[in-house]
């Protein structure tokens, strides 16, 4: 579980996420709002899940819904090396 919050000149931004870890599988989630000093906000949610292949290797898919914009899917392949 995350949490974070950044302020800049030009606006702030507020995340909050986790991932929850079943055996092989891991699922997650994230929320953002960008909220702009121009008069504008965005929320854009992530919703993830993953399976791990050995303790190394994890395959991963995520929807990101982003307010007002295209859907889309990211794919991640992930290998840690030690």
């Amino acid at each position: 579980v995350y949490g974070a919050y950044s302020d800049n000149d030009f606006g702030d931004v507020t995340s909050v996420g986790g991932e929850y870890f079943v055996e092989d599988f891991v699922l997650g989630a994230q929320y953002n709002n960008f909220d702009s000093d121009f008069g504008s906000s965005t929320d854009v949610i992530e919703l993830s899940a993953g399976y791990f292949f050995n303790p190394n290797l994890v395959l991963k898919a995520t929807f990101v819904d982003v307010e007002d914009a295209e859907n889309q899917f990211v794919f991640d392949l992930a290998y840690n090396h030690q």
